[in-house]
């Protein structure tokens, strides 16, 4: 076995027992810093010249000498180290980090002293911020126990999308009753998290959103990467610097063996597309050239060595050297190194054939990537199809495109959104840029109208596909926006408004929304087709926001403008929400009317999925309503039919529904059964929010079955799922049905959360979620033996229930007011208690509603207390009497 020591480990225990560091060595050996990083980390080995000067500065024994010199000729790979395990939320480098050792040590000191919480590293495009930025947030996120986040800007356009695409990283759901920007300010709260905030520069006034973050969240430190600093007080900079070259021009040099930071990563590019290339003693100084005459601009140098294929170093000095003296006449006002940079871009832009320049310039248009189709559709009438995908190959073999991973197998390519910037500069002096936009725009047009179509049997994938493309999505909308094309603008957001409900972006389709409909209005029916449809898909979006008023408004209009229009599928999709908002203001007759209506429409047009839709309307209403059976078979058909078209969001929402009336019947089997099912098809889709309304009823199906464990394990994991959405109504009722089960174990403690929600659901929930309340409030008070507080509770819920026409909430109130007068124990209220007893009785067959496990007790108790005080002839002809009063009656025993 080889017992010699290991030649890096060497090196370093013998500097630092002289107390050198690798700076001051690599000064005194006459090596580069970027050499003896090399070296040490055993990634290169010295010439015998340079290990000897090496083993006299080191002051190696002389008899060690020999061996040490030895020893650094042979190859030994770097030790292998053990990365930390954390969470992975930063992009992993693909390529090492070359030259920047004493910047990196430099700012990570800087960021992780307890008083910086914001470190800009700034410097001109291509130096290479964003690389350096990515290592600098991997070598410390173990130090923020909450992870670390890496969000790239370059597609922003508006700084008011900075709060979503932060939300998006942080997977916060778009809340219900915040801004984007407070509900991520109440998410990271107190959490330990680095927040990498990449090309920030173009969005200057995202600056104020910086600040309140940082001045709301004292644990939340931020890494920025801009060409401009912020200029905030609390700001600390680094300006990052071009790797190290040469100081002088190439005949004035004095050796050709000292090493460069900017030429080992040339060397290193050039690899990639030339693995036989080498440094030499010929060429080495020639490609120290070329990387000073870049400016040791890495974006710059990657390029250059990516032309190495068809032009070594010597011709490429040549021609590099034509190139600058072609663009040396720029804007004076632009940074000295942003000239640079462009200019060498010009000269990459080039050597491209006229065919290929074209090819480069539209691609520019893509915000991020883009899809082989999607270039092929922008590029016809340019460039025959059939050559767009040998020039796009081109572009990338020159490194000016590179290709991305897809997961559903299509062909995907992204561009340097720095080269992306000079393409679409050198686009705009062009006659044909504002057609191109246009195209753009058209194709995503077509491309959301098609997604649209194919939300139901292939909606996972396209789901995927639209959030892939939602830079280009955003940058269409932008430019229509800003083109005031109202028509086109209206076909694209309704087409869009489907996946902003499913995603929860219900806010974003509402922005868009606005803007669209803000634009002046064209006459045309195409554009009132247009608009009706939009309108309908804001007032499900303002239904997912618990904004009702502007539902109701939206809807309304969608309404009118169909009928003005004699759209008979507008008209039935409009009556589908008119008749939700009238069916929660307790206008049923109307409700039943409108769903009736839209019902026979849809039928007339064959649309499958609009007649599951009306079928599920009229079985939720009905069940609403206490009429059960005809429920049932409307669910049940609405269910067959979404089976049979395949559409998940559909199924989900109509199998809860049935779930939740098997739960009301005690066909509990069945109940498990349809909502495990709703469950598993939230999971896998990420309907986050349903998700998390099946877990509240699989857990009201355990404790009506007396399975208390069980429940409250459901209602846990409803609770952490609602706050993690953030989403208020969710949380309020997980944690509600959690207070009730402690009520249940005798802990009556919890009745103060019920009297402090009342307040929050007379101001947030509809009118049947008071009325439960009420009557659990009342059951409350039964508990502490006050029977009158009791009654006064169960009376007031039953007059809710009642205005609202809610026959299914009346028979918890009646059997409440029925054990008020047992627990009173008063025998000359025997006869009014068993009344109520049978008139519930009644009410629950007619349902039909069973008796829950928990009900059970107090019903059995106040039963036998009747038989007790009254004779079986009495007890019998009471019962029957009972059975037949109507609640006006029975209501006047109190």
């Amino acid at each position: 076995m080889d017992d010699r020591p290991i030649f890096p480990e060497w090196i370093k225990q013998a500097r630092k027992q002289l107390g050198l560091g690798r700076a001051e060595l690599a000064q005194q050996v006459g090596c580069s810093l970027a050499m003896l990083r090399q070296l040490e980390y055993g990634t290169r080995r010295p010439s015998r010249q340079l290990a000897e000067r090496l083993a006299s500065f080191l002051q190696i024994p002389a008899e060690q000498q020999a061996l040490f010199v030895q020893t650094a000729r042979v190859h030994q790979p770097p030790s292998p180290t053990n990365p930390i395990p954390l969470v992975k939320r930063l992009p992993e480098p693909i390529q090492p980090l070359i030259g920047r050792e004493e910047v990196l040590t430099n700012a990570s000191q800087l960021l992780l002293q307890p008083s910086i919480r914001l470190l800009s590293i700034v410097g001109p495009g291509g130096v290479g911020k964003t690389h350096f930025a990515t290592q600098l947030a991997q070598q410390i996120q173990a130090n923020f126990s909450d992870g670390s986040f890496f969000i790239g800007l370059a597609s922003l356009h508006d700084a008011e999308q900075l709060p979503t695409l932060i939300a998006q990283m942080l997977e916060i759901p778009q809340p219900t009753h915040q801004s984007t920007l407070e509900q991520v300010i109440n998410a990271i709260g107190q959490r330990s998290i680095l927040l990498v905030l990449d090309n920030l520069e173009h969005v200057m006034m995202v600056v104020p959103i910086i600040s309140q973050l940082l001045a709301q969240c004292s644990k939340l430190k931020i890494l920025i990467t801009s060409r401009f600093a912020l200029k905030l007080h609390d700001e600390y900079l680094i300006d990052l610097p071009p790797l190290d070259v040469p100081q002088h021009p190439l005949e004035q040099q004095a050796s050709a063996e000292t090493s460069y930071s900017a030429v080992e990563l040339f060397e290193l590019r050039a690899k990639m597309v030339q693995p036989l290339f080498s440094l030499t003693t010929q060429n080495r100084a020639i490609v120290g050239e070329i990387c000073r005459r870049l400016d040791g601009l890495p974006l710059a140098i990657e390029l250059a060595a990516a032309r190495i294929r068809g032009l070594p170093p010597q011709a490429m000095l040549a021609r590099l050297d034509r190139r600058l003296e072609l663009f040396d006449q720029v804007n004076s006002d632009l940074p000295e190194r942003h000239q640079t940079l462009r200019n060498l871009i010009a000269w990459s832009y080039t050597l491209l054939t006229p065919n290929e320049q074209t090819i480069f310039r539209t691609l520019s248009l893509f915000a991020n990537h883009w899809t082989l189709d999607a270039a092929e559709y922008l590029c016809q009438g340019q460039i025959a199809k059939p050559q767009v995908l040998t020039i796009l190959l081109n572009l990338l073999d020159k490194s000016l495109v590179r290709e991305e991973s897809s997961n559903d197998g299509l062909a995907t390519f992204a561009m340097l959104e720095i080269i992306r910037e000079y393409g679409l500069e050198q686009l705009e002096q062009t006659s044909k840029a504002q057609a191109l936009r246009w195209r753009h725009a058209h194709y995503y047009i077509q491309l959301a109208q098609h997604a649209e179509q194919q939300l139901g049997q292939q909606e996972a994938r396209w789901l995927e596909r639209l959030t892939w493309e939602r830079s280009n999505l955003w940058d269409a909308l932008n430019w229509l926006v800003a083109q005031q094309a109202a028509e086109p603008l209206l076909h694209l957001i309704g087409s869009l408004w489907k996946f902003w409900q499913i995603r929860h972006l219900w806010r974003e389709g509402l922005h868009w929304i606005k803007l669209a409909l803000d634009l002046p209005v064209v006459n045309s029916e195409a554009y009132q087709q247009a608009r009706a449809k939009v309108l309908w898909g804001a007032g499900w979006l303002a239904v997912d926001l618990h904004q009702h008023d502007l539902a109701q408004a939206m809807f309304e209009q969608s309404l009118h403008l169909a009928t003005s229009l004699d759209d008979q599928q507008g008209i039935a999709r409009a009556l589908h929400g008119v008749g939700l908002l009238a069916e929660w203001a307790g206008q049923r007759d109307f409700a039943m009317r409108a769903y009736q209506e839209s019902l026979s429409l849809f039928h007339q047009l064959n649309d499958q999925e609009e007649i599951a839709w009306s079928l599920f309307h009229l079985g939720a209403a009905l069940q609403s309503q206490g009429q059960a059976q005809q429920a049932r078979h409307f669910l049940e058909a609405a269910l067959a039919t979404s089976r049979r078209l395949a559409h998940s969001w559909s199924i989900v929402h109509q199998t809860k529904a049935l779930g939740q009336m098997a739960i009301d019947q005690g066909r509990y089997t069945d109940a498990e059964l349809l909502l495990n099912e709703s469950l598993t098809l939230a999971q896998n889709h990420q309907y986050q929010q349903i998700y998390l309304e099946i877990l509240r009823h699989l857990g009201r199906s355990a404790l009506e079955q007396g399975q208390y464990q069980q429940a409250r394990e459901r209602f846990q994991a409803s609770l952490e799922q609602a706050q993690r959405l953030k989403e208020p109504s969710a949380i309020r009722w997980a944690s509600i049905h959690l207070n009730w089960l402690g009520i249940l174990a005798g802990d009556l403690a919890q009745a103060y959360a019920f009297e402090q929600q009342l307040a929050i659901f007379e101001r947030d929930e509809p009118a049947w979620a008071i009325a439960w309340l009420k009557a659990r409030l009342g059951t409350i008070a039964l508990l502490k033996h006050q029977p009158e507080v009791a009654q006064s509770w169960f009376l007031a819920s039953i007059q809710i229930y009642q205005a609202n026409d809610l026959p299914w909430g009346l028979v918890e109130c009646l059997e409440g007011l029925a054990h008020s007068l047992c627990l009173s124990n008063h025998s000359n209220q025997a006869e009014a208690c068993l009344q109520l007893l049978s008139a519930a009785e009644q009410q629950r067959q007619a349902l039909p509603r069973v008796r829950s496990v928990p009900e059970q007790a107090a019903w059995q108790a106040s039963l036998a207390w009747c038989q007790h005080q009254l004779s079986p002839e009495q007890f019998a002809q009471i019962w029957q009497t009972g059975a037949t009063q109507k609640l006006e009656q029975l209501l006047k025993l109190f």
